[in-house]
């Protein structure tokens, strides 16, 4: 190797200055774009889950109202396969329908299911004996 490649002139060194100091700029305005994209990101996610709340509370009630109703048509088919189950036992023509759509009328009664909502309430009063008839 020789002295004169090891040692850079002063126009190599103000080149490389140069070179560095757009390198410097293009890494400083990249990390800008990218702060930028972060935050616009961040923005974008805040308004979603903005958006996402409102209707969520739009929809819980509506939610609730299928709950229910979903719950009292559980109660209404469990006691019409109890039904079905059991006029299946004394009618065997309806055997083949009933274990097509699985009910089986071997099964229990089914655990105490959750009343239903009446409406009337459940404490009505009693109708007066009717008077003893006359002989």
């Amino acid at each position: 190797m020789n002295d004169q490649d090891a040692i850079p002139t002063a126009k190599e060194v103000s080149d490389l200055r140069g070179e560095c100091a757009a390198l410097r700029a293009q890494t400083v305005n990249l990390q800008i774009a990218l702060l930028v994209a972060v935050f616009m990101l961040a923005g974008f996610f805040w308004l979603e889950v903005r958006r996402s709340s409102q209707t969520l509370r739009f929809l819980r009630p509506q939610a609730i109202q299928v709950d229910d109703a979903s719950k009292r048509l559980d109660v209404a088919v469990q006691n019409i396969a109890t039904k079905l189950a059991e006029y299946g036992r004394t009618h065997s023509d309806i055997t083949p329908i009933l274990t097509k759509y699985g009910i089986s009328m071997t099964s229990a009664v089914p655990a105490a299911p959750a009343a239903p909502k009446l409406l009337v309430p459940a404490t009505a009063p009693k109708p007066a004996a009717a008077p003893a008839p006359k002989k």
